[in-house]
């Protein structure tokens, strides 16, 4: 009686789970396959472009005059506003001029006292030219001495003349002046200090406009350029004047202000490997009387390599790095990735130039390239060619998917 009850249960039990199974088992070697990846691609940009390099500058005036006093004396009054600008020939300082009006005094009499020598001399040298006609009247001694004090006197006039003139220059330089147009630096001495002449500093006078910009460029992009040049590909900043330059400020997006290239050194130097050039650029009032650009700022420099020449361009959102090497995904046939290596170039208005690697008219994927594999099907999406960065700083599209938030240039972690 115990077995067949055991019998029994067991029966009920395999029954039991052959009630569980599914009614129709999935064909041996398949299996359900995922959805296509969602991501979105962009067509490259073809547009026209100048290469360039870019470089650290500072801004230094093209003049520059320090102001001392050519007279020793204490120094008596100040008549500008420190920071301010001038124009040739303000009164910037006052010598005490009071010896100085003295000397000239003095050298004026002695120059008058000499006028009447002189024309007593020349009476006498008259005088004795007549009697010398009468024979015997004056003798040859007696005639020369009075040519020789005539000729005497015509040297001492020379020497007196010469006395006021420096002295009337002295008095002059009493008053100092503004040599040339520019913004003066803080005074040096108050009023009341002891000036010694052509060794006091007083102040100095800077140009304001235009202004120069120097910076360095290293020795391969020399030899790029010289390349281009002898290629006849590009002109020489040494012979054309009209070589153009691109500067800006620290706070500026881009490089807004243009300017030419005015000199470059004849030599690189051995222990930088760099040679160094000079821009020039308009310094123009914006408000106030103020200008835009102060002596001595730091600038962002762009300068041109090359003639312009069409150029692909993508976001760098859409390049990967495999060991170093970098690559794009494009969408072939049956929207599948394929693993393209690119050669990169620059960065223009916001976008990586591509110098090869891919054409014109294929589309690149943008976001979601840290998901993609080679070969994997995908679901693209078109949307215009984000932009990479604006001034270095990378621009992010909105997204939920921290691989596609990734900043331009930096992977986002593997997903585990």
């Amino acid at each position: 009686m115990a077995r067949l009850v055991y019998l029994i249960f067991v029966s009920s039990f395999v029954a039991g789970l052959a009630g569980c199974q599914p009614s129709s088992a999935a064909p041996p070697g398949k299996t359900d396959a995922p959805p296509p990846m969602p991501v979105s691609v962009s067509v490259p940009k073809l547009k026209e472009i100048t290469d360039y390099e870019e470089f650290t500058g500072r801004i230094e005036a093209v003049e520059r005059v320090e102001i001392r006093s050519r007279v020793t004396g204490y120094l008596d009054k100040i008549h500008f506003k420190e920071g301010s600008e001038v124009k040739q020939g303000d009164l910037l300082f006052t010598i005490d001029d009071k010896l100085y009006q003295s000397e000239y005094a003095a050298a004026k009499g002695a120059v008058s006292q000499a006028e009447a020598r002189l024309q007593k001399a020349t009476a006498d040298l008259e005088r004795a030219k007549n009697l010398r006609k009468t024979v015997g009247a004056m003798s040859q001694e007696e005639f020369d001495k009075i040519n020789a004090e005539r000729n005497e006197v015509d040297a001492l006039i020379v020497i007196a003349r010469a006395n006021l003139d420096r002295a009337e220059k002295n008095l002059a330089y009493t008053k100092i002046l503004a040599p040339q147009p520019g913004r003066i630096s803080r005074k040096q001495l108050t009023e009341g200090n002891m000036v010694t002449a052509d060794t006091t500093v007083l102040t100095d006078i800077v140009s304001v406009d235009p202004v120069h910009v120097v910076f360095d460029i290293d020795e391969g992009t020399i030899l790029r350029i010289q390349t281009l040049i002898n290629e006849g590909k590009f002109q020489s900043a040494r012979t054309n004047n009209n070589v153009k330059v691109s500067m800006g400020l620290g706070n500026d997006t881009g490089f807004p202000y243009e300017g030419v290239i005015d000199f470059v050194d004849n030599k690189i130097d051995p222990k930088l490997g760099t040679m160094w050039v000079r821009g020039k650029f308009p310094n123009t009032v914006v408000a106030n009387n103020n200008r835009r650009f102060t002596i001595g700022m730091f600038v962002r420099i762009r300068l041109p390599v090359g003639p312009p020449h069409q150029a692909i361009l993508v976001s760098d959102r859409a390049i990967g790095t495999d060991q170093g090497n970098k690559f794009v995904f494009v969408i072939e046939e049956g929207n599948k990735a394929g693993y393209r290596p690119v050669k990169l170039g620059a960065m223009h208005e916001g976008y990586r130039v591509v110098e090869s690697g891919i054409k014109p008219d294929d589309k690149v994927i943008v976001n979601g390239i840290l998901r993609v594999r080679p070969g994997a099907v995908v679901a693209p999406k078109l949307i215009d060619m984000p932009v990479s960065a604006i001034n270095g700083v990378a621009v992010q599209l909105p997204s939920k998917d921290a691989d596609e938030t990734a900043p331009a240039g930096k992977e986002a972690p593997a997903k585990k």
